[in-house]
């Protein structure tokens, strides 16, 4: 996936329609949230999945930011 480093920070979240990013086309953890029809990957049962452990590498904001998600279930 050859997103930006600014494209994976300024991330609106899978769902987003609006504002979209060069990779978000490509983004596999998109895909799959969309194929799941989950709002956000902090709802799903399979979290942390490989594709989110590999995201985190790169961006371990998101992965506070779905924690916190996650404590409001």
């Amino acid at each position: 996936m050859n997103m930006q480093i600014q494209d994976i920070t300024d991330c609106d979240g899978c769902q987003a329609n609006e504002r979209l990013f060069s990779g978000c086309s490509k983004c596999e953890i998109r895909k799959c949230a969309i194929n799941k029809e989950m709002s956000s990957c902090a709802f799903c049962e399979e979290y942390v999945c490989d594709k989110l452990t590999q995201h985190f590498k790169h961006d371990p904001e998101a992965k506070k930011r779905l924690e916190k998600l996650r404590e409001s279930i």
